[in-house]
């Protein structure tokens, strides 16, 4: 089943670092609280971007609003 909600982009930083595949992300708590489930855990999603941005980014982070 398709989830037409719309994305949430989280500001922050990821990184592809090494040859290995690690992605190293940033941030700040204060977006995440409020997407947290009753238990306090907060699904997000990294995506590869097309081009790497002005200040290295090679990934985006969206929250992930589906069910877990």
């Amino acid at each position: 089943m398709a989830d037409n909600k719309q994305k949430i982009y989280v500001k922050g930083s990821a990184k592809e670092v090494g040859n290995y595949g690690v992605i190293a992300a940033s941030i700040k708590l204060e977006q995440l609280q409020e997407f947290a489930d009753h238990k306090g855990y907060v699904k997000i999603s990294i995506y590869k971007k097309r081009e790497v941005d002005q200040y290295g980014n090679t990934h985006y982070i969206t929250i992930d609003q589906g069910k877990n």
